[in-house]
Parts: C-alpha cells; sequence; structure tokens
C-alpha cells in the first residue's frame, strides 16, 4: 500500500484522503483475503468479523467488501 501511496498519492484524491487519514494517528491495520465458495460460509464470516472487529458500520472500524472472482488458478 505504501508503494501505490506514493505512485498515485500525489495525483488521486483517494490516495491524498488515506494519507490525511494516517497522519492523524497511529493506526494499526490488518488485511485479510479469503476466497469463499459458498453464500453461507460468506455470510457467517461476516458475522464473526464483525464480532471480533465491531460495527463496520461506525468510523475507524475498517471495510469489508467483497469480489466475484472470475478464475483462481492454484487452489485445489
Amino acid at each position: 500500500m505504501g508503494r501505490l501511496l506514493v505512485q498515485y498519492g500525489r495525483t488521486s484524491p483517494v490516495g491524498n484522503l488515506i494519507k490525511e487519514k494516517l497522519r492523524k494517528g497511529n493506526y494499526t491495520n490488518k488485511t485479510l483475503f479469503a476466497v469463499i465458495r459458498s453464500e453461507e460460509i460468506l455470510d457467517k464470516a461476516i458475522e464473526t468479523i464483525d464480532e471480533v472487529v465491531g460495527d463496520l458500520e461506525k468510523p475507524d472500524t475498517g471495510i469489508l467488501f467483497t469480489i466475484k472472482l472470475n478464475r483462481v488458478v492454484g487452489l485445489s
């Protein structure tokens, strides 16, 4: 992410916004990527994340998003 901020931060409003947020305090972050095959498991994962992290609708809690994958190579 740091490389992207350097590359796009000067010209991207999003990059500038991220930099501004990071300057306001010492934040720790965790990034989790998961490939989930069923909606049922996805719903359970979101529920579990909400229990651990807290309500993601509250400010400065985190974000969660899903992306449908067209192709995955390397998973059995």
